[in-house]
């Protein structure tokens, strides 16, 4: 996986090493060192009991786009869910190293999807969106164990400093399984979105870092027994 290496950053170092902005060897050197250090995502399938959180494949989309067109009106605040070119797109990122798409079953069958997205590799951080289930499993706390997981191969697999979380401002349910987890409400993004009837709605915005993860971790554990 290749990031553009930040000019700024780039100068920085070359300066720091020689004085100069302009010593053109070094300026290479120095892009090998941070693209070597910069974070890199890999594929990866989380897993707990029945839960599997396995990279999305082609043949994953129709099971989707299916039980999407199930839960129509859960949805009303995702656009695209039952679109093809929804999941598609999903696939390309992950081709283009760009996010990392999942398709979540429980006990072999599918009931939703999760991704990673908007990697910041020079921090680094993540956002941990795109998630939606089966209505039939509102309520189990399976949306808690699935972040959970991602959130501990963010924080501790990954060594993130931040993870972002984003949902529809008029989607009440969401933001409080959000604030559940122990994330901090950061501010509202205005005019942010179209929710699947068109309208337009804000994105309420909330994070958690790397200092707050043993605390939220501990929350979570807790609540789960282990």
């Amino acid at each position: 996986m290749h990031w553009r290496v930040p000019w700024g950053t780039l100068r920085a170092v070359v300066f720091w090493q020689t004085g100069s902005l302009f010593d053109e060897k070094l300026e290479r050197l120095a892009a090998l060192y941070l693209e070597k250090m910069m974070f890199k995502p890999q594929l990866i399938t989380l897993q707990r009991g029945a839960l599997r959180i396995e990279p999305l494949l082609d043949g994953d989309i129709p099971a989707l786009v299916s039980l999407a067109e199930a839960n129509r009106e859960e949805l009303l605040y995702m656009s695209g869910t039952q679109r093809l070119d929804w999941y598609r797109l999903a696939l390309q990122e992950q081709r283009e190293e760009r996010a990392l798409p999942f398709v979540i079953r429980l006990a072999d069958q599918v009931v939703g999807t999760t991704r990673f997205a908007d990697f910041m590799p020079t921090l680094p951080a993540v956002e941990i969106g795109w998630t939606w289930l089966d209505a039939a499993q509102h309520g189990t706390g399976l949306n808690n164990m699935v972040k959970y997981l991602m959130l501990r191969h963010a924080f501790e697999s990954w060594q993130m400093v931040r993870v972002q979380l984003k949902t529809a401002a008029s989607n009440l349910r969401s933001q409080r399984a959000i604030e559940k987890l122990g994330a901090i409400r950061e501010g509202l993004l205005r005019n942010h979105r179209r929710l699947a009837d068109g309208r337009l709605d804000d994105t309420v915005l909330y994070s958690i870092t790397d200092q707050e993860w043993p605390v939220v971790k501990a929350g979570l554990e807790a609540r789960f027994g282990v």
